[in-house]
């Protein structure tokens, strides 16, 4: 989402600018946000979240959608969720995704 926001990965300015691996700037967490960007303090905050060196503490995909989906309602005044709630989402373990 970094990628996405800011066009470039969050780890490989660290490694342009001190040398070194971008593996290891991803293990050691470390990482700057522009200092000027449009995103509101809650998208800055979904990035940092997603950005957490122990993957059991990142947020799963549902609530990345829901955060997002919350925050375009705010901005666009919907009350109606697009985001489906995870008791809505049914996988069809039999068929296979290609």
């Amino acid at each position: 989402m970094f990628a996405l926001a800011f066009g470039e990965s969050p780890f490989e300015k660290a490694f342009y600018e001190r040398g070194g691996s971008v593996a290891l700037a991803a293990l050691s967490g470390k990482y700057k946000f522009p200092e000027k960007h449009p995103y509101s303090s809650k998208v800055e905050e979904l990035i940092r979240s997603m950005l957490v060196v122990d993957p059991q503490a990142r947020p799963v995909c549902m609530e990345v959608l829901q955060t997002l989906n919350a925050a375009l309602s705010q901005i666009s005044g919907e009350e109606k969720s697009a985001v489906p709630s995870p008791d809505e989402v049914v996988i069809n373990v039999q068929t296979p995704l290609v």
